[in-house]
């Protein structure tokens, strides 16, 4: 499924739209029986299930989120050695990395030791 779902996720943007064999990878598993919930005590969120209905679960977000307007908002990492993919909530659809605590932090600080060292080596 996990594969299937990075593809589903790539090929928004490909002629070809998305792939019948993914999205009946997809389909198949959001068939399944969901985790289901329960309000606990102290009103906490009681979840159960087997593996099945976690990835049944998963499917059935996915589904929406591919199906829905923001599926044109799902994007993959910029980051060089990072393969996540995000829904871009930015006002302008602008943003660049999964997570700015990490791979943006990465880039940026990359950014500005790169710039340094040119500055360095323009005054030598």
């Amino acid at each position: 499924m996990r594969e299937a779902l990075y593809r589903l996720a790539s090929a928004r943007d490909t002629p070809e739209g998305y792939g019948a064999r993914d999205r009946a990878t997809l389909n198949g598993f959001a068939a399944g029986s969901p985790v289901t919930v329960a309000l606990a005590a102290a009103g906490r969120i009681r979840r159960s299930g087997d593996i099945a209905a976690v990835l049944a679960t998963i499917a059935r977000s996915a589904v929406t989120l591919f199906g829905g307007s923001d599926a044109a908002r799902v994007r993959e990492c910029e980051a060089p050695t990072c393969t996540r993919l995000y829904v871009d909530s930015s006002r302008h659809g602008s943003r660049r990395w999964c997570d700015m605590r990490g791979c943006g932090n990465r880039a940026k600080a990359a950014s500005f030791r790169a710039r340094h060292r040119e500055g360095q080596a323009a005054d030598a």
